[in-house]
């Protein structure tokens, strides 16, 4: 019987150790998009003067809007 009750406890460790591990791969993957977001979004504002910087973001290329939202 505790043979039994340590294999049963033993799947139940692994299946949480899946679901944090597959949490945090999550959240590593959010973090790493937010990141290339910020980069792009760098890369706009630095490309043009400080005068135009905002019509460029306003004027995004929709190649370029559409990579933000699949980031």
């Amino acid at each position: 019987m505790e043979a039994s009750a340590s294999k049963s406890a033993f799947r139940r460790f692994n299946c949480e150790e899946v679901k944090i591990q597959a949490w945090v791969n999550h959240q590593i993957r959010k973090a790493e998009m937010e990141m290339k977001k910020m980069e792009i979004f760098l890369q706009l504002t630095s490309a043009e003067d400080d005068s135009s910087s905002f019509d460029a973001l306003l004027t995004t290329p929709k190649h370029i809007s559409i990579k933000l939202k699949g980031l």
